[in-house]
């Protein structure tokens, strides 16, 4: 809701645990378009957004997470990355990536 999108369709999966796939569509200025291979010797770089939320959910599973750690945890995954919005509108940023692993 905050993002101004909507999200709809999917697929039921009967698992143990809850997981889900969520794939991104949008549109983009091309001025504004970055990518993940065109970092440049020299540039800075910028977490928008805490690393090893992979670590505290690994724990998590495993019982050895603190209530309140898990509530820090999941509130970071729902923030909205608007930090990286405003960054994709800069020209002199040269490139961008999600760390996610795959990024």
């Amino acid at each position: 809701k905050d993002a101004g999108i909507h999200l709809a369709g999917g697929h039921s999966i009967d698992t143990q645990e809850p997981i889900f796939g969520l794939a991104v569509t949008g549109k983009v200025d091309l001025c504004n378009l970055k990518k993940n291979s065109t970092a440049q010797s020299g540039d800075h770089l910028f977490l928008t957004k805490p690393i090893g939320v992979g670590v505290l959910t690994t724990a998590e599973k495993q019982g050895k997470l603190k209530p309140q750690h898990s509530r820090l945890a999941v509130e970071n995954m729902m923030a909205l990355n608007s930090v990286g919005e405003i960054l994709g509108t800069i020209p002199e940023v040269s490139a961008m990536t999600d760390v996610t692993g795959f990024g």
